[in-house]
């Protein structure tokens, strides 16, 4: 790996799936960067997750933050934002974002303004010891599922202290001690798609 690469956590809140999908494809081919994708498709689960996961940049679709009934104010501080116009939008819509691009700019464009942003540091061990191991990945689906630390046990054939253990070591990584809070982790991270837990209680 690169030592030169920077470490950044990239949010985008946009509710097309194709929209969404080609701006990944096209963060991912940015030179000395290492993005992590955290993808927001509904503005239900919007602050929570940035809550959650801290991006270092949010790329927000102007009318998705219209549909959270927040504003830009209201945001984390420090969130570098930038406004992914999709449609025609005014310019006083626009100038609350630090920077913006369109679906229709070229990807040295939006390469220039991403690089523009970022004052990541450069990544580190420390960066790596918050990864989840699968194991620990199959526990938090149990758990986004609603499963008992007994049920996770019993299917996965662990002993029932050994999940809690588990658990311990995922509120220790990712600094999620709820069963609400792990279950907006796992489907922003894609463990476990949303239609999975809708009978079940957050």
């Amino acid at each position: 790996m690169n030592a030169n690469q920077l470490y950044v956590r990239v949010a985008i809140a946009e509710k097309s799936t194709i929209v969404r999908n080609g701006l990944i494809a096209l963060l991912n081919r940015i030179d000395n960067l290492r993005l992590q994708i955290i993808e927001i498709a509904s503005p239900v689960l919007f602050h929570e997750t940035l809550t959650i996961q801290k991006p270092n940049i949010l790329i927000i679709n102007p009318q998705f933050e219209i549909e959270t009934e927040r504003t830009a104010q209201q945001l984390p501080k420090g969130l570098k934002t930038v406004a992914l116009i999709t449609s025609a939008v005014s310019k006083n819509t626009i100038a609350k974002y630090e920077h913006a691009f369109s679906i229709y700019d070229d990807e040295e464009s939006i390469c220039a303004i991403l690089h523009q942003m970022c004052q990541a540091e450069p990544i580190d061990e420390k960066e790596k010891e918050k990864e989840l191991s699968q194991r620990e990945k199959e526990i938090v689906i149990g758990v986004a599922k609603g499963l008992t630390n007994k049920e996770i046990a019993n299917l996965m054939h662990i002993s029932t202290n050994t999940v809690i253990t588990h658990r311990r070591n995922i509120a220790s990584k990712l600094c999620i001690h709820s069963p609400a809070g792990l279950t907006i982790y796992a489907i922003v991270n894609n463990l476990i798609d949303i239609t999975e837990i809708e009978t079940t209680p957050i």
